[in-house]
């Protein structure tokens, strides 16, 4: 299980959900508003296509592996996720904006410690040496137990937005990756 990868692929999924457009909206800060409101309303209502399109390639491959369904890792993944946006300060001189928002998210940090303790503490109570389709069934299942028994951890973040030329304002992408893998992995 390579924690890293599950994380930069977590983050991937919860980042390209993000985006927002001005279309006629009153102020700035209603559209921003709105618009990270639609967003992470996807991720709370259970509504996570998104995220579980985020895990293709080879988080896809390793969830298949460990007999994993994407959309039940998902599910149990964002259980508890909540968030609430606060202060909204625009500089429209600038075409900047900065959004305060407090999420709560399992962080996958503590499900991969979870993981790792409780099948380290099954290999060392197998009295027989089991298949590798036996270990890789085992994994998938402590995975499954530890993304369910993780708590989410909330965390204050500050997200950074700008106008683009088009009059959408856009969410730093860099910005918004580093406290997001900071956050997955508190």
């Amino acid at each position: 299980m390579k924690k890293r990868f599950f994380i930069v692929t977590l983050f991937a999924c919860l980042a390209l959900t993000l985006g927002l457009t001005a279309c006629g909206q009153p102020s700035a800060e209603e559209t921003i508003r709105e618009g990270l409101t639609s967003e992470l309303d996807g991720l709370k209502d259970d509504k996570s296509d998104e995220f579980v399109r985020g895990l293709e390639g080879d988080a896809a491959d390793e969830l298949d592996q460990l007999g994993i369904d994407k959309k039940q890792f998902a599910t149990e993944y964002l259980k508890g996720f909540t968030y609430q946006i606060g202060d909204i300060a625009v500089d429209e001189d600038a075409g900047t904006a900065s959004v305060k928002v407090t999420l709560t998210i399992k962080s996958m940090n503590d499900v991969m410690n979870l993981w790792n303790e409780e099948y380290q503490k099954r290999l060392a109570d197998m009295d027989t040496l089991p298949t590798e389709g036996d270990l890789y069934k085992l994994g998938g299942e402590l995975m499954m137990a530890a993304v369910k028994s993780a708590e989410p951890k909330t965390t204050d973040i500050e997200l950074t937005c700008k106008k683009d030329k088009n009059g959408s304002w856009q969410f730093d992408e860099q910005d918004f990756a580093s406290k997001l893998v900071s956050l997955l992995t508190s």
